[in-house]
């Protein structure tokens, strides 16, 4: 698919986005990235998150990146203080877990890689996205081309939804898979599924992870070995 998108160009992209935004009438914003602009194209680190669309209630501000520090730990979320919301307080423990690998705090590691939502629409959830269907096609076009562009050693993903779209995106761009892991994660019949993909020399691994706001895995000790499992397989691909 052919796309006009610039990633050079930060308006082109807002406008690309609120295009569409006014197109389907959505009513309550969007949002897209929860780091700065530059981590489209030449983040410090190897890493990217996903989330699927901005939830909770409507918010005036339509915005394409957060140019300070990253919203995960940076903002008040749900009444909380900043970064202790329980999704930041989890990202916090993946991202410390990452961080150890590379050698660098969660904070320096949510600023200089990237974080985004797939689809930059707010819902209050999934299910009440006006336009489901045309926002992911919109959405193709901005990761086909961030995927073509810039190659990443690590995604992670906590919808089924936005991992099986990377790896569509991979698979199109010549990455083979050549494992993949698909356990229970150690709360009843939840689970976990990595995959790992090369082309040539470059490696390449999608994770899904339980949604981390409702599935608090990094403070349950029934989770732990999985933990370890994911801890083991992100540094045999980061390092």
């Amino acid at each position: 698919m052919s796309t006009d998108i610039n990633f050079l160009c930060k308006e082109s992209l807002f406008a690309f986005i609120q295009n569409k935004y006014d197109n389907l009438k959505n009513d309550m914003g969007w949002d897209l990235l929860f780091c700065r602009y530059e981590n489209m194209l030449s983040p410090q680190y190897p890493v990217a998150f996903f989330g699927i669309n901005p939830g909770g209630g409507p918010c005036d501000t339509n915005a394409i990146s957060v140019e300070s520090e990253c919203a995960y730990y940076s903002e008040p979320w749900k009444g909380c203080e900043e970064g202790e919301a329980p999704l930041q307080q989890q990202m916090r423990a993946l991202y410390t877990m990452i961080g150890d690998e590379l050698g660098v705090s969660y904070k320096q590691l949510m600023d200089g890689s990237l974080m985004t939502n797939y689809i930059p629409a707010r819902s209050r959830n999934w299910h009440t996205l006006k336009g489901k269907d045309e926002w992911l096609e919109h959405a193709r076009e901005i990761w086909n081309e961030r995927i073509k562009q810039v190659h990443c050693k690590l995604y992670i993903a906590i919808s089924k939804i936005v991992f099986d779209e990377l790896d569509s995106h991979l698979i199109k761009h010549g990455f083979q898979m050549v494992e993949k892991i698909n356990e229970q994660i150690g709360w009843g019949r939840v689970r976990y599924q990595i995959q790992r993909y090369e082309r040539g020399d470059q490696v390449s691994l999608l994770v899904r992870l339980p949604h981390l706001s409702t599935y608090k895995i990094f403070s349950r000790p029934a989770c732990q070995p999985s933990i370890d499992r994911i801890k083991c397989e992100i540094s045999k691909t980061i390092k």
